[in-house]
């Protein structure tokens, strides 16, 4: 599994490949991701526990960005801008799915890596969970 995110290469994340393609200097990601319906660019969209991107419609679905290349069947890839301080990747402190919101939560002490866990009242969430982990197991969370 590569976790290159900070240059123009291919990633996996949780077993798919998906492609990020930085800018760095506004902090903006495209994303290039697979969406549940038919998106039109502009949509706002949020991270589904299967991967999927879908449009942002109730409360408490965590924004994680909007479209900017849209698709033309269900099931098909969209470009999502997502506007990010940065992408890491952390240690899940606690089992984190994909599309929790996640906060900080110290560092470990054997490695100094950041720590993250799940916001379960998104109270103090600064970040995303982009792909399922189990505790003590890496996990990429988009930092917004």
């Amino acid at each position: 599994m590569s976790k290159t995110i900070n240059n123009q290469a291919a990633t996996t994340l949780g077993g798919g490949a998906q492609n990020f393609i930085p800018y760095h200097d506004d902090h903006n990601f495209a994303w290039s991701v697979e969406a549940d319906a038919v998106l039109q660019k502009g949509t706002s969209v949020y991270l589904k526990a299967d991967g999927q991107v879908a449009a942002v419609s109730a409360n408490g679905e965590a924004p994680l960005g909007v479209v900017t290349i849209p698709n033309d069947a269900v099931g098909g890839r969209v470009t999502v801008l997502i506007q990010a301080k940065m992408i890491v990747i952390a240690i899940a402190s606690g089992a984190v799915s994909t599309g929790d919101r996640v906060r900080g939560n110290g560092v470990d002490g054997t490695t100094g890596r950041p720590l993250y866990t799940v916001d379960a009242g998104a109270v103090l969430a600064n970040g995303i969970a982009l792909e399922d982990a189990a505790d003590t197991e890496d996990v990429t969370v988009v930092i917004l």
